[in-house]
Formats: structure tokens, sequence, C-alpha cells
């Protein structure tokens, strides 16, 4: 059982060995083969990578934490059994000065903050570049923490209490459509509520989809998730209570 009382660790410190003239050790955790095989064969062809490791659940990992001594970890947050936030808690008890890099799908902002606290010292979503990846692994082998642009964009948003620049470029009307969009609502719903046509409803609807360069309202939730706003346009019911600056 992961002790619900730890919160935080102690500053990083470099192990004895000198990692800069040393091949690194990495793990990958997560639970598709398919971005597990992907990530191996994207850090074979890296210089300074001696050896790969891969698990595909977070007991998976600790077990193969205690057996070895990596130089990163690779953590994916959804995982089966025990979960990527549980799992890391887990493995920095054993090991305090471990270096984890979180690699997610969507990005939330109260995540982050979670676990930059806990000690984490990276977090990447699944999208990144191979440059990307590289300069992140660089970053925290150098003793810094690396957070991807996505990121340290949505971390500064929440900061300011405002949504995603992407959200945000949208005009009231919009959103309002965004909003009940993603309640479930069709576009004759919408209408109805709003008091105009449900033809204006998909012209709004239409420009949405062109602004954030998306295609359907599958893409336009899975958007809001790695924003970090869907919960706030889903808990409100109106555009007001947001309290997002020019709307």
């Amino acid at each position: 059982m992961v002790n619900e009382n730890f919160n935080r660790i102690q500053p990083d410190k470099q192990s004895d060995r000198q990692v800069a003239n040393d091949k690194l050790s990495l793990l990958i955790v997560d639970d598709h083969e398919l971005v597990r095989v992907g990530m191996r064969r994207l850090m074979e062809d890296a210089s300074n990578v001696g050896s790969l490791y891969e698990a595909g659940s977070g007991e998976q990992a600790i077990e193969a934490a205690d057996q070895n001594a990596f130089d990163i970890v690779f953590m994916d947050l959804s995982l089966p059994g025990m979960s990527g936030m549980d799992a890391t808690i887990a493995l920095l008890q054993r090991r305090p000065h471990l270096r984890i890099i979180v690699l997610t799908a969507a990005i939330e902002a109260t995540h982050i903050r979670q676990l930059l606290s806990l000690g984490v010292k990276g977090y990447l979503t699944k999208d990144c570049s191979i440059e990307q990846m590289e300069v992140a692994i660089a970053e925290v082998m150098a003793g810094r923490a690396y957070l991807s642009p996505d990121a340290t964009r949505q971390l500064s948003c929440h900061a300011s209490g405002r949504a995603a620049s992407c959200f945000t470029g949208l005009t009231r009307r919009e959103l309002e459509i965004v909003m009940w969009t993603l309640k479930g609502m069709r576009n004759k719903e919408i209408g109805s509520r709003l008091f105009i046509s449900e033809k204006t409803v998909s012209t709004h609807r239409r420009r949405v989809f062109e602004k954030l360069g998306i295609g359907s309202n599958a893409e336009l939730a899975r958007k809001a998730a790695q924003q970090g706003v869907m919960d706030q346009l889903t808990d409100v019911q109106s555009i007001e209570e947001l309290g997002w600056d020019g709307v």
C-alpha cells in the first residue's frame, strides 16, 4: 500500500558515478506495448543511451527499479492497477534521487504541480518530438527540471486563472457552443438554449473547429482535456462563471 502521508522528497543529488561519462540506463513504463516499442526504437539511436528496460505496469516498474539502478524512468500516468502517480510515489520512497520524467497524453496543471512537489524531474506529452525528449534527458541529467512548452503554458494559464490560449482566443458565443457541446448537447438543443438557429450553431461550431485545428466533437473533447479546461467548461452553467479574462 502506498503511504498517503508521503508528500515531499529531499533535493536531488548526483549519484556516486560520473553519469556524464557513462551510457544511460532508462526504464520505459507504459501499459501499451506499441508505445514502449516506439520509444525504445527512438532511444536506441541516441548515442548516450546504453540500456533500455520496459515495464507494462506500476508494479513491474517497482520490481525493475529494485533490481536495477536506472538513470531515468519515463512514467505513464494512466496505468492499469497501480496508477502512474502511485507508482511514482512508491519509486521515490525507495529511491528519493531517482529521476522520473512523466510521459502522458493529457496535460493537467494540478497533476504537474503535485508531481513536481513530489520530486518528478520532467513532464512531457506523448506527442513530443525526439528532439524534445533528448533535451528533457539532458536537462534532467544536469540536475534541472524540464517541462514541455505545452506544460509550461498550461501552468502559466492555470496560475493566472485563465484557460489555455487556444480557448481564450474564442469569442463568447463560440465558448458557449463549446461548453454545451462538451456537455453532450446537439446543435438543435444548443440553438434552443441560446435562442439562435441550428444553422447559426453549426456556423459557430465550424469556426471553433477551424480556430482549434480540429475536425470533430471527439477532438474537441481531447483538446479541452489536453489543455486542462474540460472540468471548467463542463462544471459551469454560464460563461460568466468561468471568470476568464475577456469573456
